[in-house]
């Protein structure tokens, strides 16, 4: 037997739901995939970001301490080893900068006479002796700002970089990219602990 069902005539139409219903969760999908595809491409832009940093920190820090006369050698060298480990990588995306790293007695007083100038000297860029105020920090280390380019000898290398990642599917959700950042640090010589 067959029968017949008559759709009443206040029921109101069905038809075109089910377009409406694939478009918000079409939306919820991409905003997964956004999430998930986006965000591992952003985490791994910026493991690599980390190890052209590191890597041209500690590539840098073979040729440390550096005065002005091997900045221009020094800084070569950690421009191509963050090009070789960030191909693409535009040299305005990083800076490089220096410091005068000593260490501190116990009252956290820094050892100025005894590790200026014997492990780096900021004195020129300063204009003066160095006094405990030049020097900032916290823990067993203070550290002053040092410009090998004005005489300055440097015994530490800072490496700071920063990239933005365009996204491809998080422009549905009106993200269109991500930015991230890192700073690496290389020092040589006793780095704060007493000089042997």
């Amino acid at each position: 037997r067959c029968r017949l069902v008559q759709r009443r005539q206040d029921d109101p139409p069905e038809r075109g739901q089910i377009i409406v219903l694939f478009a918000i969760s079409f939306v919820v999908i991409l905003a997964f995939a956004a999430m998930v595809i986006d965000l591992g491409v952003l985490r791994n832009n910026r493991q690599t970001l980390v190890n052209a940093m590191d890597s041209g920190a500690l590539a840098g820090g073979y040729d440390l301490p550096v005065s002005s006369a091997g900045q221009a050698t020094l800084e070569k060298l950690i421009d191509s080893t963050v090009a070789a480990t960030y191909p693409g990588i535009a040299k305005s995306a990083y800076q490089i900068t220096y410091r005068c790293v000593i260490g501190v007695d116990a009252t956290g007083k820094p050892y100025i006479s005894r590790d200026v100038p014997v492990v780096c000297n900021p004195q020129p860029s300063l204009g003066h002796a160095p006094v405990a105020s030049d020097f900032t920090g916290a823990g067993p280390t203070r550290y002053s700002k040092c410009d090998p380019s004005k005489g300055d000898t440097c015994n530490t290398v800072v490496v700071t970089g920063a990239t933005t990642t365009q996204f491809g599917f998080a422009g549905v959700l009106g993200i269109k990219n991500g930015s991230t950042g890192f700073q690496s640090a290389a020092c040589s010589g006793p780095c704060g602990a007493q000089p042997t």
